[in-house]
């Protein structure tokens, strides 16, 4: 089975660009069949901004033919993995539909869970997204410090790198998790 995964941020241009390819990159090290996208609250039709497509060829990745989509219903139902940028992202994912909570996490948030909870070992998805937030409530949830992925955007390259490093560093804990 492939797995669907689905990281968002706000205008689908410069973190979950970067999520999306570091993720993409993690889960094929990691032998994990996948598919990911990424997408944001804004209007699509836009380019990667300059920085990330830099950021991004220094981890060896191609930024340049990303064009932003618009997150939408369909995108998050079908995913079986939402990671986004910022708290206030799951809390707009979530709100029209509490099920979905189960599998909306911050990507920090996803990869703390995740290496607590430990690797998937055969479960099922669903299965192991119940184990890993187990606990995880609307309450608490809104209530803890939640980790997000700082938006770097209008800040120095070094930011942008630092940012990328920050992403891949999540994202390969979670891919040697599944």
């Amino acid at each position: 089975m492939t797995l669907s995964v689905l990281m968002v941020c706000s205008y689908n241009q410069v973190r979950s660009v970067m999520a999306q390819l570091l993720m993409q990159r993690a889960l094929l090290d990691s032998e994990v069949r996948a598919v990911v996208r990424s997408a944001g609250f804004a209007d699509g039709g836009r380019p990667a901004m300059p920085e990330t497509i830099r950021a991004m060829r220094a981890q060896q990745l191609d930024a340049t033919g990303h064009i932003s989509s618009r997150v939408d219903d369909r995108l998050v139902h079908d995913a079986d993995l939402v990671l986004t940028a910022e708290r206030l992202h799951v809390i707009r994912l979530v709100e029209d539909d509490a099920t979905l909570f189960k599998k909306v996490f911050t990507l920090p948030e996803f990869a703390r869970l995740a290496a607590v909870a430990g690797p998937r070992a055969g479960l099922t998805m669903t299965a192991w997204l119940d184990f890993v937030g187990s606990g995880r409530t609307h309450a608490t949830f809104l209530a803890a410090q939640t980790p997000e992925v700082t938006d770097p955007t209008g800040t120095t390259p070094a930011n942008f790198a630092d940012t990328a490093a920050r992403i891949d560093g999540w994202c390969r804990t979670i891919a040697g998790l599944l």
